[in-house]
């Protein structure tokens, strides 16, 4: 490492994992101060310079199976609280990585960007046929059509998914805490209402998904939501790279980048 990157700072967990899965190099321009190490995660504080705040991050290599993750879970909640740098701000963002093409050896460069984010965009109209599912949506729809803002619709329908479930929670907690007739038929009631909602996000992501050999009734939310998040990941241009090899992550140098491509294309 000292001859790859003279002078740079480096750290990794082989003390706690085989092979040591996690290795972080940095600039000692940066103030690195680790904290906390595992077989699948290294907590550090960084600061960039001294004049700004210093934040947690925690580099995670989970491993495979779901029993094994557990203890990552239960070890990031415990940091999360604990540590020093429970006080701290963490950071928690989508982050890109572009890998670069590898040369002599098998390994790769891999540079990773926290702010990952996309530019808003207007989207095409698209109908979700969970909206049907509520027993006055022709009401609803009728006084709704000439609304301007009927957009918001879909965001307060996701607010009121969110508290129904925490409603739902803290019921069955008092409910575990004290059992009354007058909590069941609460729970009971709230569960009800919760299941409309729940139903409806499992066909939102469904049709968002585009998958259709998956039974109906099974439930599968969250696998919606991964795909629907993968879809969105593949349908992204994040970084092209120009005729020179220069890395171009720019939106507005992208666009024009594309454009310049196709108006050759077509023209010649």
């Amino acid at each position: 490492m000292s001859s790859t990157l003279p002078g740079w700072c480096f750290d990794n967990n082989y003390s706690h994992a085989e092979n040591g899965r996690i290795w972080i190099v940095w600039d000692p321009a940066v103030s690195v101060i680790i904290f906390s190490k595992s077989s699948q995660l290294i907590l550090c504080s960084v600061q960039i310079s001294d004049s700004s705040p210093s934040f947690a991050v925690a580099f995670v290599y989970a491993h495979n199976t779901e029993i094994q993750r557990r203890t990552l879970w239960t070890e990031i909640n415990r940091l999360s609280s604990t540590s020093p740098l429970s006080l701290t701000p963490w950071i928690i963002s989508d982050a890109l990585a572009v890998f670069d093409p590898s040369g002599d050896s098998y390994h790769t460069p891999c540079l990773i960007d926290l702010d990952s984010s996309m530019p808003s965009s207007k989207k095409a109209f698209k109908y979700f046929t969970f909206l049907t599912s509520h027993p006055n949506y022709l009401a609803k729809f009728q006084e709704a059509w000439n609304d301007p803002d009927l957009w918001k619709v879909l965001i307060i329908f996701i607010k009121k998914a969110k508290d129904s479930l925490a409603k739902l929670e803290s019921i069955q907690e008092a409910l575990l805490r004290n059992p009354m007739q007058s909590l069941c038929i609460e729970e009971s009631e709230a569960r009800k209402v919760w299941n409309f909602f729940a139903d409806a996000q499992e066909s939102f992501f469904r049709q968002k998904s585009r998958l259709r050999w998956l039974k109906d009734g099974d439930a599968n939310t969250t696998f919606f939501h991964k795909v629907v998040v993968a879809n969105q990941a593949r349908n992204a241009i994040r970084i092209l790279w120009d005729s020179q090899g220069t890395t171009i992550d720019d939106i507005s140098q992208i666009k024009e980048m594309i454009i310049a491509y196709y108006t050759f294309l077509l023209d010649s």
